[in-house]
């Protein structure tokens, strides 16, 4: 377990959260049993320091944009599953012959 401290105060919190969460731990991880990693290798970790307005402003911009994302892979997840409920109904009607399907399906070219 290792602590992260940011006493200085030239870092907004959730700009560090955001860029920290951009960090590949697999790339640098020990493997094994219990993965690990050790401060050596955090120390290895570059991170930018823009001023603090312009960490502010980054901050907000990703936060909309995560947003944005975060609400289109819901409508993803809902789109998917009502596809899914429809392709078992239209399997389950073909099945129990409520439709015909036999001139449906076109012949395959060589």
């Amino acid at each position: 377990m290792m602590a992260l401290r940011n006493d200085e105060k030239v870092i907004n919190n959730e700009y560090l959260r955001l860029s920290l969460s951009t960090i590949r731990l697999a790339r640098v991880v020990n493997p094994g049993a219990v993965p690990s990693i050790n401060a050596s290798q955090v120390h290895s970790f570059t991170l930018a320091i823009p001023p603090i307005e312009e960490q502010t402003e980054i901050c907000f911009y990703l936060t909309n944009a995560l947003k944005g994302i975060d609400h289109l892979y819901n409508e993803v997840k809902q789109a998917i599953a009502l596809l899914q409920e429809r392709r078992s109904a239209l399997i389950s009607a073909a099945v129990t012959g409520q439709i015909d399907v036999r001139g449906l399906v076109e012949a395959e070219e060589p």
